[in-house]
């Protein structure tokens, strides 16, 4: 069985160091990019199984170089797994310890291609995970809003059906 290949493409050393760390414990082959160029120049020579891509990067941004990937024959059907943070440091103190499952990826990409493949074999679909992670208030960071002050529920927002206490 040969190993995954990721592309971690992250100008926050700290997190970057986190996920290195994580998905070499769990045997994934792990190489690193800190801007958007090298990010598209490290793609082209490693041919990664899967990128996971800052949105905010120094020299071209997240969505740039997925279209630069995608735009390359060798590298348009990397699995690409977009990033965005807000109070970073809280999320590394209060992230979630435990490693993911050895073969998540590569579960991921064969069941979108089987479920969702186009006739050429190209998979038609965009990935957002969302942490909400809460911080210590700082004249540096968004301040949080009052609970209760939504204008939207958070259900309608992702346009589901809202469930109740024990559901």
């Amino acid at each position: 069985m040969t190993t995954t290949k990721v592309l971690i493409v992250e100008d926050y050393a700290p997190l970057a160091d986190s996920l290195e760390y994580q998905l070499k414990r769990a045997g994934y082959e792990v190489s690193r990019a800190s801007d958007g160029r090298e990010a598209v120049n490290l793609a082209k020579l490693t041919l990664p199984d899967v990128i996971i891509l800052d949105v905010d990067l120094p020299s071209l941004s997240g969505i740039e170089v997925c279209r630069l990937v995608r735009s390359e024959p060798s590298t348009k059907d990397t699995l690409l797994l977009m990033l965005r943070a807000m109070g970073e440091a809280n999320a590394l103190a209060d992230r979630n310890r435990s490693t993911p499952a050895r073969d998540i990826f590569s579960r991921l990409n064969r069941d979108y291609a089987v479920n969702f493949a186009q006739a050429d074999g190209r998979i038609p679909a965009t990935f957002e995970a969302i942490t909400l992670t809460g911080w210590a208030p700082s004249a540096d960071q968004p301040q949080p809003l009052r609970p209760g002050s939504a204008q939207t529920r958070l259900a309608q927002a992702l346009g589901t059906e809202e469930f109740g206490p024990g559901h």
